[in-house]
């Protein structure tokens, strides 16, 4: 592990990017508190990345204790921390070819299109996967549930630098990992606690139906389409 740090260290001092500034104003000044506010301003000003946000806070209240929770105890249970491994490690690995091929998949398809594709594969993929099948099973809806995650990642970023000013964007990007992070927090005590009353084979199916539910309700806001229109543009992306 201590390697592929270092290597993604390398790799990460061989980027070369082109930054945009824009002129400081008066709003740059303040405390944690007013940026604070002033994100989640943004957000509700702005549907189209307010629609991404609570994309990524659905997934990560509603599907990461899964992956934290759910399987942890199922792989246990069957006394088999491998099959959890090969598990996981196909997953992360098909969400990194999916977050590789976002630049390519924006020649073909709209925001709004990825978003959909995104929120209502990872409830396809998953549904299978919570009826507890056979390992090959699982891993191929692992695959698939991986290579739709990936582009959703760079979608938000992406939205984000296209819908906020360059000089607000700090305050948004700062929720993003306050929801990324504290998200899981606030629904993995419940979920251990179902999985310990109910077990694995009650729980993961709610799970999966609420992931789809929640899918299926971003997919269908009416604001999807301002996903595709670009308002701010660094000064290498082309007008």
């Amino acid at each position: 592990m201590a390697g592929f740090e270092i290597a993604s260290a390398i790799f990460t001092l061989l980027l070369k990017v082109h930054e945009h500034h824009e002129p400081v104003d008066e709003g740059d000044s303040g405390n944690f508190a007013k940026f604070a506010a002033q994100g989640f301003k943004i957000l509700f000003e702005t549907p189209s990345v307010l629609i991404v946000m609570v994309t990524f806070l659905s997934l990560a209240i509603i599907y990461l204790p899964t992956e934290m929770v759910v399987l942890p105890t199922y792989y246990n249970g069957k006394a088999d921390p491998a099959g959890l491994g090969v598990l996981i490690s196909c997953m992360a690995g098909a969400t990194t070819v999916g977050s590789l091929l976002f630049e390519r998949l924006t020649k073909l398809f709209k925001f709004s299109t990825l978003l959909r594709v995104a929120v209502l594969g990872v409830g396809v993929a998953l549904l299978p996967m919570s009826l507890l099948p056979a390992q090959w099973v699982m891993i191929l809806c692992g695959l698939v549930l991986g290579l739709v995650w990936g582009p959703l990642g760079p979608l938000l970023n992406t939205v984000i630098q296209r819908k906020v000013p360059a000089n607000k964007r700090g305050r948004v990007f700062s929720l993003e990992m306050v929801i990324w992070s504290g998200g899981p927090m606030i629904s993995m005590s419940f979920v251990g606690w179902s999985v310990d009353t109910f077990g694995v084979a009650v729980v993961y199916p709610v799970i999966a139906v609420a992931v789809l539910a929640a899918g299926i309700v971003v997919s269908s806001n009416k604001h999807l389409g301002e996903l595709n229109v670009a308002e701010y543009l660094d000064a290498s992306e082309p007008a």
